[in-house]
């Protein structure tokens, strides 16, 4: 798809230096084969993950918290038919997935306090697999062949304000999420569709004001003698703060499910494992609650991208 795009340049790989956000466009400093580069845009997305440099730069504050654990993650082979089924097992230490890949193989998310992970992590890869079998049980049958593994320290950070100026934060970069829901990818994508359906939209309308082609997302050039048209900086606005309004009830929704999620199993008062469990028993065993919850997570309570809808009929 990249490849067909005609009004698409793609510069890569990259290291952005730095932008400037101006009101008649945003200005990035890249290095791209060894030569600095200066790219002119209407909107600069930044897309770059829970450390976003796109956020720092652009004063972009983010609410944090570390939630003392690490994930350790990696490829496991199985015994038996996963029949693409993924499974998530809810432990003292920790939640426990296993996401189906191809030819019997599943990947691991195994969260674990910070303490323990590492001890995990310094297990051979037999002790390592004997663990988890003991931890995650035989519903998969036997584990074997492992992966490489990494460890990653787990933390939730929440930018309540996603856009300034032509600056405008999607993914990990919004929001950083504990993997207990699975749901960071899920919200990365409709922050996405979201944020293509407004500017398309306040490009649609520029170009039916003056007849011509407005040039959505496209950088001014990669030489000297060719420009575009670039979006308003109202125009912009405009877009950004319908992007925000709309996605501002799911990412929250979301972000709370996986904030609770990942400390109910913390909470060890009389009783509670007994709760829990039967709570998670009525959830998978309900067909109606478990599918409300689905429709829920895949963000149907709001108002829904355009491209979501078409893939849903």
């Amino acid at each position: 798809a990249l490849q067909r795009a005609g009004n698409l340049v793609r510069v890569a790989p990259a290291t952005v230096l730095g932008f400037v956000d101006a009101s008649d466009g945003v200005d990035v400093t890249v290095v791209a084969d060894g030569v600095e580069r200066r790219l002119r845009a209407s909107l600069l997305v930044g897309a770059d993950g829970a450390e976003s440099f796109v956020r720092a730069q652009a004063g972009l504050g983010v609410e944090s918290e570390s939630y003392g654990q690490d994930a350790l993650i990696q490829s496991i082979g199985l015994s038996n038919d996963h029949q693409g089924i993924a499974y998530e097992r809810f432990t003292d230490d920790g939640a426990i997935a296993l996401l189906p890949l191809p030819d019997r193989r599943a990947g691991l998310v195994w969260t674990l306090p910070h303490e323990r992970a590492g001890v995990v992590e310094d297990l051979s890869d037999q002790m390592r697999i004997q663990a988890l079998q003991e931890a995650f049980g035989f519903r998969l049958g036997r584990f074997h062949s492992s992966g490489r593994l990494v460890r990653m320290p787990l933390k939730r950070s929440f930018a309540r304000d996603v856009a300034r100026g032509r600056v405008v934060l999607v993914g990990n970069a919004a929001q950083s999420l504990h993997p207990v829901a699975a749901q960071g990818f899920n919200l990365g994508l409709r922050d996405a569709l979201v944020l293509a359906e407004e500017v398309a939209a306040v490009a649609s309308c520029a170009r039916d004001h003056d007849g011509r082609r407005a040039a959505d997302f496209a950088v001014e050039s990669m030489t000297s003698d060719s420009s575009v048209a670039m979006l308003s900086a109202q125009a912009i606005a405009r877009a950004l703060t319908r992007h925000g309004d709309r996605r501002r009830g799911d990412r929250e929704r979301i972000a709370a499910l996986s904030h609770r999620l990942a400390r109910w199993p913390k909470v060890n008062a009389p009783g509670l494992r007994g709760l829990r469990s039967a709570a998670f028993a009525a959830i998978n065993g309900l067909a109606g609650v478990r599918e409300s919850l689905v429709l829920a997570a895949m963000g149907y309570g709001d108002e829904v991208p355009a491209l979501a809808l078409e893939q849903a009929t």
